[in-house]
């Protein structure tokens, strides 16, 4: 008679359930890390291009005041400036001094509509916002002082000079006061923050000398 025949069985060389477990925990994981990364890097990029576009609309308002651009019918002595508000954290204005009272006559909106001096409204995009200061307060020189709490920052170009008038509501050298700016005007600087509510930041400075850079 023949033996019977035995069969053994085979390792198919399979995943475990915990080998399975760790492969998902460990992809979830490089997943997670490049959604963050790609996350902040967005973030960064976005800043970085608020805060550029931001230097070069003061950059178009220095191009206004010294080429003396026309406004309204006819009109070219215009001096022109970014006016920055405190209550509006996401948006600034392009605008044209028509009563050359050395400042911002008007609001900030989401347009133009209602403001006599208003040349355009720019706004920031995604959630980004703006924080302004006077740095470099004359008065107190040679010692750096930093006025952050004013409730707007006005920042005007007029012909021939490409120097750059920086004014607050505490500033006290506005037309008639017999205070020529921007050689005695309050600031010698001034600084405007982009930020991001992942904490990323870009500064663009602004100089009376008419300077303008991003850091």
């Amino acid at each position: 008679m023949f033996a019977p025949l035995k069969y053994q069985r085979k390792n198919t060389g399979g995943f475990s359930i915990i080998e399975l477990l760790i492969v998902i925990a460990i992809t979830i994981l490089i997943i997670t890390i490049v959604i963050i990364s790609h996350s902040r890097f967005r973030g960064s990029v976005l800043v970085t291009n608020a805060a550029y576009d931001t230097a070069l609309s003061i950059r178009q308002a220095q191009s206004y005041g010294i080429s003396s651009r026309q406004f309204g019918t006819g009109q070219f002595e215009y001096a022109y400036g970014i006016h920055f508000n405190a209550s509006s954290k996401s948006s600034f204005v392009l605008f044209a001094d028509v009563n050359g009272n050395g400042k911002y006559d008007g609001s900030v909106g989401s347009s133009c509509s209602g403001s006599s001096e208003c040349v355009k409204v720019f706004s920031l995009i995604g959630d980004n916002t703006l924080s302004v200061c006077g740095v470099d307060v004359i008065a107190s020189l040679p010692t750096r002082i930093n006025e952050c709490d004013i409730s707007y920052l006005d920042i005007m170009f007029k012909r021939p000079e490409p120097d750059a008038c920086i004014r607050s509501n505490r500033s006290s050298d506005l037309p008639g006061s017999g205070v020529t700016c921007p050689l005695n005007s309050r600031y010698r600087q001034a600084t405007v923050e982009v930020s991001s509510t992942q904490g990323m930041k870009k500064t663009v400075e602004i100089f009376v000398t008419g300077q303008i850079s991003v850091k």
